[in-house]
């Protein structure tokens, strides 16, 4: 029996598929979201690499928790109906992330300015992360809006899941760079002179 090959040659002509089969344009705004959450993913995938470099087990663990949970939201975006055995988004889901923003965010000093990325490497690619959650949520934000024109909706949750994910990566990246022993670096408004 033969491998088989990484390459299929049907998406040459700039289509792909659904899950269920049906063929759309690779420029999709349903393929669209989904690939944005697919890249959040990989971006949390590295962010997961630096956490077991620094020995930080209790982030990767969450960030593995979250990698599956969002490999299941791509799923259910790249179809075109509901499919039975789907995975769901659930509220207990959003909560966990919540919950694990409030224990962070315990041993953070109080924000009161914005601040700029890069006090060190891991926070700083949590930042990216986060930026990257940020785009997907727009792309997913977008395609609601499209199927609100047809009269369907975005699974339960989705949206409020990816919302609240972007501020868990937030907390993320201030409390991993006060974990190794920085503190956020403040934004300061340059002044326009006269």
């Amino acid at each position: 029996m033969s491998k088989r090959k990484i390459y299929t040659k049907t998406g040459d002509d700039g289509t792909t598929s659904l899950i269920g089969g049906e063929r759309v344009q690779k420029d999709d705004a349903q393929v669209a979201a989904y690939g944005e959450v697919d890249e959040l993913n990989a971006w949390l995938g590295i962010c997961r690499a630096l956490a077991t470099e620094k020995r930080r087990l209790d982030l990767v663990q969450k960030l593995e928790q979250i990698q599956s949970i969002l490999f299941e939201i791509g799923s259910i975006l790249a179809t075109k109906e509901s499919w039975s055995g789907m995975p769901e988004i659930k509220e207990h889901d959003v909560a966990q992330l919540e919950t694990w923003i409030d224990l962070l965010e315990e041993s953070l000093p109080e924000l009161k300015n914005f601040i700029l990325p890069g006090s060190d490497l891991l926070s700083a690619h949590l930042h990216v992360a986060r930026a990257t959650c940020r785009r997907a949520e727009r792309a997913i934000i977008g395609l609601s809006h499209l199927y609100l024109g047809r009269g369907e909706k975005i699974a339960d949750n989705i949206v409020t899941y990816i919302n609240r994910l972007s501020d868990l990566l937030f907390t993320m990246a201030r409390f991993e760079a006060q974990s190794a022993g920085g503190n956020d670096l403040i934004w300061t408004s340059r002044k326009l002179s006269a």
